[in-house]
């Protein structure tokens, strides 16, 4: 099957350079969505959640751009425990946007649902 092989390790390496690099902009998009969402939402019942998101988000997404940062600056733990990191924090990521988006489609105001929606729309197409 698959044989770890250095040839493979350069490779992979050489990937996930280029996926941390990219993971700054990437994290600074989520938390701006992330507030932008809470200024559109405020005053409104689903203020508390938005706060909640927005705590959440503002907290993984700072973690997993140190994450990224520790492993282009110092290289000295093992490729795999960083690079599973990075996919378990992005997976928390991904599932507590979902999690809002649940509650945010009985929102009142359908101007406002709408925005939310394209936003979410935008950061899934941001991560495609």
């Amino acid at each position: 099957m698959f044989q770890d092989k250095p040839q493979n390790n350069i490779i992979l390496s050489h990937q996930v350079n280029i996926l941390f690099k990219a993971s700054l902009s990437g994290g600074l998009l989520n938390i701006f969505a992330v507030w932008l969402i809470f200024v559109l939402v405020y005053d409104t019942p689903h203020q508390e959640n938005a706060l909640l998101l927005c705590l959440a988000i503002t907290c993984v997404a700072l973690l997993r751009t140190f994450i990224t940062n520790h492993y282009l600056k110092k290289k000295n733990l093992s490729l795999k425990v960083y690079l599973s990191s990075y996919l378990l924090l992005t997976l928390t990521i991904g599932s507590i946007w979902g999690v809002f988006e649940y509650t945010q489609a009985l929102h009142s105001d359908e101007p406002v649902r709408n925005m939310i929606f394209l936003i979410n729309f935008g950061l899934i197409a941001g991560g495609v």
